[in-house]
């Protein structure tokens, strides 16, 4: 899980996740998790030049509650998490709040594909 201290400038989570190849950024204080920074939010805030970029601290660009799942959490419940938050990842947490990890909706796709639903689909809808 790629993390960024809260007073890294948004130009660092940036450049992380393009070195990376990744889509979120973890942002952090003393590893205990603050909120999830996406290359959206990067790309929103662009237009403001590259002197705000580097100098915006991402802490001021996250969300001020971040929905979090302890780890025996099922893949439904993160599946729901995502779902009534609007988020496409979800950190994984232990009962401190401490960062361990990330589900990704690329994550909850693979582990579909790779090993089936567990029960029924309820409600599906096409967009």
């Amino acid at each position: 899980v790629a993390t960024a201290p809260e007073s890294s400038s948004l130009w660092h989570a940036g450049d992380v996740m393009i070195g990376l190849g990744i889509h979120h950024v973890v942002v952090v204080k003393a590893d205990h998790c603050i909120g999830v920074l996406t290359d959206r939010d990067v790309l929103e805030a662009w237009h403001r030049g590259p002197a705000a970029i580097r100098s915006t601290p991402v802490g001021r660009l996250v969300a001020a509650s971040t929905a979090c799942v302890l780890p025996e959490a099922p893949l439904s419940q993160v599946a729901s998490v995502m779902n009534v938050n609007h988020v496409d990842a979800v950190p994984v947490v232990d009962d401190t709040g401490k960062l361990l990890g990330l589900v990704t909706a690329g994550d909850i796709v693979h582990a579909v594909a790779t090993h089936g639903l567990a029960g029924p689909v309820e409600s599906a809808r096409p967009d």
